[in-house]
């Protein structure tokens, strides 16, 4: 009777996820925007950058976008797919997420309703294992993810941006943090009426534009020319 119990609830655990994916594989947005990351945080977190597939349970797929990848946080694209035996009609396909960097190996977030997503790094960086944890119950779902090459996503289109970093002839660091803010803040008011993931490559266009007509002048690593996903 209890294996019933903790079978049922795993059920009613990948019903409420499915409810954002859909009926045969995780969808992803028409445009998907990377930014390299930065050279200066460790190898293992910038590992996480790129394109992971898997199924939740062993039945229901998952992929996860990284967009960007930084000391402190991820942008993540996180979408399932449809539980086939729970008959649930998706009513949505997949979301953006603001991911905090736990460690260099583990990158995750909570859910307004106390539910915790955490993805931990394995080794050699071409698998993640990803762990859906309920948070009034504790009960604990898996996934083990790989990583997929880019030109494997059908119908998206890929902006890749290296890592860039700006210098000025007459401005300090902090006159930068001011005028990345302005140039920011303009930016997204700019895009505002965009759709996110046309958004998302547009806003990051717009504000290196504006810091160049603030006199700023982009410093290109030449290892990271070309973003390699």
């Amino acid at each position: 009777m209890e294996r019933l119990k903790r079978n049922a609830l795993l059920f009613l655990i990948l019903s409420a996820v499915c409810l954002i994916g859909c009926a045969s594989t995780a969808p992803l947005p028409a445009n998907i925007t990377f930014i390299a990351p930065s050279p200066n945080i460790s190898p293992q977190l910038s590992a996480f950058f790129g394109v992971w597939k898997g199924k939740w349970h062993s039945s229901q797929d998952v992929t996860l976008v990284i967009e960007m990848v930084d000391s402190n946080y991820a942008d993540v694209i996180f979408s399932v797919g449809a539980l086939a035996a729970s008959g649930i009609t998706p009513q949505n396909s997949f979301y953006y997420m603001r991911g905090e960097v736990i460690s260099d190996s583990a990158i995750g977030w909570a859910t307004a309703n106390g539910n915790r997503f955490v993805f931990e790094m394995q080794t050699g960086s071409n698998e993640i294992k990803g762990y859906f944890v309920e948070g009034s119950t504790g009960a604990k779902v898996i996934a083990n993810m790989v990583r997929v090459n880019v030109e494997e996503l059908a119908n998206v289109k890929i902006h890749k941006y290296p890592y860039v970093e700006y210098t000025h002839p007459a401005k300090s660091s902090k006159e930068f943090a001011y005028d990345n803010n302005i140039c920011w803040r303009e930016a997204e008011k700019e895009t505002a009426l965009l759709s996110p993931d046309i958004r998302r490559y547009t806003v990051w266009e717009k504000l290196d534009l504006c810091l160049r007509d603030f006199g700023w002048k982009p410093v290109k690593n030449d290892s990271q020319a070309d973003v390699q996903l």
